[in-house]
């Protein structure tokens, strides 16, 4: 099949889809398969500047060679294969370009014009990629916006965030650690022994878990999205309750995160879940290696406690740790990988597409935690006040929930169908009030300890 493919588009320089990269070639009008990303840059939007820094960070200046081939190319299904196709014209053009749309006045308003961008198609036959600057709502604004839409098949966030920093920004910031994230750790040999003898059977029961049914996870999605991030949080704060507790940064995250889904079902709905379903992309990137325009990932599914009877927020996030440790030291993000690369390339896209369908529609939410650069960058010059991201979903899974870390502060970032709620604001003001009465918490605690 790949020789007849090539001989019938020999002109046109074929590179086939890996395994990794055309799962996220599945998806639909109601969930499209773009990572979205918004930078907030001090100083005037200047789009040429823009442009030409692009270009020179896609194109080999010495060899006139093109450094990431998937920014030039577009993915089509040819025969019933996925393959990249080489753009007709590239122009940069296409790709970098100024909005129609101004920011909006305030806040609210231009989190409404970013949705409505990310709620549309990339352009067809087209790499798939696009960097849009928003014109500044008044001339004398101090910063403006840039929304940054890739499609997933190009490459997954962890290894658009180190080519990112690496190529776009002015020089190579010092990065954050994952600090517990859902990054793996060097496989054990019990792990890969238990992979081996578990595999099927944790295939099975991940096939026959219930699907979750509630407010934010049943109905109808239309595309259209909703999305939102909250103010900055010191990551000081978050590692003081890590060392009060035990855990890890992205346990104190995960806790708060629960806790702000239980008072919006406690609020908005006649039933509390016991637990909410999480998919999860953990990354599989060994340390150190360089970066690459690749998905190198396994997709989890993460039980997230709601309604526990605790007596306070301290235990939650103990609670969540239990969870977080028992999945980390499972075999199930091997389990995931290989499930997910011997599916896509022994498989048709017809099956492989109703099973993973499948799987997606039982979880509520697509969590993904990526670490960014522990300390301000700039790009042409000017810094960069801000920075958040939103993963796609997949199926009828129409909430997709963020954790950044920028310039050791914390963002969190909501992006959701506008049937489930139009108002994601509120999600992360939730979340903002868990987090300080956590901090709240440990301080009283160490005050009790002290007398």
């Amino acid at each position: 099949m790949m020789h007849l493919i090539k001989e019938k588009h020999k002109d046109d320089d074929i590179i086939f889809v890996t395994a990794d990269d055309s799962i996220w070639l599945q998806d639909s009008i109601e969930n499209r398969s773009i990572i979205h990303s918004v930078i907030k840059v001090l100083g005037k939007p200047d789009v040429e500047k823009y442009k030409s820094i692009f270009m020179n960070k896609l194109i080999n200046q010495d060899t006139k060679t093109v450094k990431y081939e998937k920014l030039v190319r577009y993915a089509t299904n040819l025969n019933g294969r996925f393959v990249w196709l080489k753009e007709g014209d590239f122009k940069v053009d296409e790709h970098v370009y100024m909005s129609k749309e101004k920011e909006g006045q305030n806040e609210t308003e231009t989190f409404q014009i970013l949705a409505d961008m990310a709620s549309k198609p990339l352009k067809p036959n087209r790499a798939m990629w696009e960097f849009i600057v928003l014109p500044q709502y008044q001339e004398n604004q101090k910063h403006h916006y840039c929304l940054f839409r890739i499609h997933h098949s190009v490459a997954d966030g962890v290894g658009l965030t180190q080519i990112f920093f690496e190529e776009i920004t002015d020089k190579i910031p010092k990065m954050i650690t994952k600090g517990g994230g859902f990054g793996t750790k060097s496989m054990s040999v019990e792990q890969i022994v238990k992979a081996i003898f578990r595999g099927p059977a944790r295939i099975f029961e991940k096939l026959f878990f219930p699907a979750d049914s509630h407010c934010l996870h049943g109905p109808k999605l239309t595309g259209v999205k909703n999305l939102a991030w909250s103010e900055p949080v010191d990551l000081a704060l978050i590692k003081e309750v890590k060392e009060a507790t035990g855990t890890t940064v992205n346990d104190v995250l995960m806790g708060c995160l629960a806790l702000t889904f239980r008072e919006y079902f406690e609020r908005f709905s006649h039933l509390v879940p016991k637990e909410i379903k999480c998919y999860v992309p953990v990354d599989l990137r060994k340390k150190d290696k360089c970066a690459a325009m690749d998905n190198q990932f396994s997709l989890l599914i993460f039980p997230m406690p709601i309604d526990l009877e605790v007596e306070n927020h301290l235990e939650y996030v103990k609670e969540v740790k239990k969870r977080m440790d028992e999945l980390k030291n499972s075999p199930d993000p091997i389990v995931g990988s290989l499930f997910l690369r011997y599916a896509m390339s022994r498989f048709p896209k017809w099956v492989t597409q109703k099973v993973f369908d499948f799987l997606a529609a039982k979880c509520t939410m697509v969590l993904s935690n990526v670490p960014g650069p522990a300390e301000r960058i700039s790009i042409g010059g000017e810094e960069v006040e801000g920075m958040i991201f939103w993963p796609p979903q997949r199926a009828n899974c129409g909430l997709g929930v963020s954790v950044y870390s920028y310039d050791n502060q914390v963002r969190l970032g909501i992006f959701v169908d506008k049937t489930l709620t139009c108002n994601p604001k509120m999600l992360t003001n939730m979340y903002l009030k868990h987090l300080n009465r956590l901090v709240e918490q440990v301080r009283e605690l160490k005050k009790v300890k002290n007398e």
